[in-house]
Formats: C-alpha cells, structure tokens, sequence
C-alpha cells in the first residue's frame, strides 16, 4: 500500500510518512557486506571502499541509465531500487526489484545458488534455478 491516495513515489507524497518509518528507515544498515557478496538498496561507487560509500548514492541512485562496473572488491553487488518486470543479471551486479509496487512480483535470491523466489499478489509463488 501505499501512504496516501495520491502516488506514492511524488515527493509530496513523502509528507504522509509517519516519523516512526522515517526513525526505522534511519536506523537501518546502508549495505550489508559478507564474504562474496555485498548487498544495498540502490547502487553504488565501484571505486570506494563500502563503508566509504555516500549514503544518498546505495539508498536512491538508479540504475535505470546502466549498471556501475565491478566493484573494486571483486564481490557480486545485489541491489533492488530500479523495478523492471523481470530479474537483471550483469555477472557483477544482480538487480532483483521486479516492480512489486507496479503490478509485477516480489522477488528473493539466494546469491551462493542462484535460487530465486517470487511471489506476486495472488500469492502464488513460484521458483527458478540459477536465474
């Protein structure tokens, strides 16, 4: 759902979030870095360091004009931010944000098999191999 009636991604939209979202979204993690892969919201700066990274650029920075190169530590980068109606794979950056706030499905991976999950609104869930 969204906040309000009108379009949730309008940034007068953003008035009718409540302080409590704002309070869990600002003590969230940026990214989450493990042993092979990295994970962020959006995007990132293939040159520095994650905890160097601006907080503006893995939270809201798209893809949408093409993904970043590899990152510098060599690590697959899952992030979602940019809904396209199916999961993008570039070898280095997986991108899974399927539009589930546009009428497509949500999706989940599991980046050490490749399996991935996805569950639209009719709650059929379906699965696929190594996508």
């Amino acid at each position: 759902g969204s906040y309000s009636s009108d379009a949730w991604f309008y940034a007068d939209s953003l008035r009718f979030v409540p302080d409590e979202h704002w309070e869990f979204l600002n003590r969230c993690l940026p990214f989450y870095e493990g042993d092979d892969c990295i994970f962020t919201h959006a995007s990132y700066d293939p040159f520095l360091a994650m905890k160097d990274q601006p907080a503006r650029l893995l939270r809201w920075t798209s893809i949408a004009t093409g993904a970043p190169v590899p990152h510098v530590s060599g690590k697959i980068v899952v992030v979602g931010h940019t809904p396209e109606l199916f999961l993008r794979h570039y070898g280095h950056l997986v991108c899974i944000d399927t539009a589930c706030g546009f009428g497509g499905k949500l999706t989940a991976r599991e980046p050490a098999t490749g399996m991935t999950w996805w569950v639209g609104e009719t709650g059929v869930q379906k699965q696929g191999a190594q996508v």
